[in-house]
């Protein structure tokens, strides 16, 4: 597949923090600690449906998210 590139402009980037809110992403893959979406353990879920559950790293890194 071919690579698409889309520049991260202030206006896209704004839009994406409305949709992020809006759609709730921000509920399970925000940090507050980071004020980022890099994820975090979800202590409201109960341990007898998931262990240990975590959301997961949602940001544009390459290594640690969905940015490659």
């Amino acid at each position: 597949a071919p690579t698409i590139r889309i520049d991260p402009t202030p206006d896209r980037v704004a839009r994406g923090k409305v949709l992020a809110n809006v759609l709730a992403c921000v509920q399970c893959h925000a940090d507050p600690a980071a004020g980022d979406l890099t994820g975090r353990a979800l202590k409201h879920v109960p341990a007898v449906l998931s262990p240990g559950a975590a959301s997961a790293n949602i940001t544009g890194d390459r290594q640690k998210g969905i940015g490659g």
